[in-house]
């Protein structure tokens, strides 16, 4: 049993979540070149090589990411371009 209809091509869906949703949004802080803490923080929690980074500093997160702004974008912002992969920190 269809609990709803759906009301979109998957061609549509597609072109939805590259321009509007996750994909879109990750081109549009790519254009502004440009991260909030929040977006930081949740990057360092999860790539291996900022949350080793961030642990080994010995600083809390807040600190962490004041003292590192602009390193922390040259890790993250390569990744959101598509130049490095993600990880690339541990996996190279």
């Amino acid at each position: 049993m269809l609990l709803f209809k759906p009301c979109r091509s998957m061609n549509s869906v597609h072109r939805w979540i590259d321009n509007e949703s996750i994909g879109g949004y990750h081109k549009n802080m790519v254009k502004r070149n440009q991260l909030n803490d929040k977006d930081r923080e949740q990057w360092i929690a999860n790539d291996e090589g900022l949350y080793l980074w961030q642990r080994r500093s010995g600083l809390s997160m807040r600190a962490f990411i004041r003292a590192n702004r602009a390193e922390i974008d040259a890790a993250i912002l390569p990744v959101l371009s598509g130049e490095k992969q993600a990880h690339h920190l541990i996996y190279g």
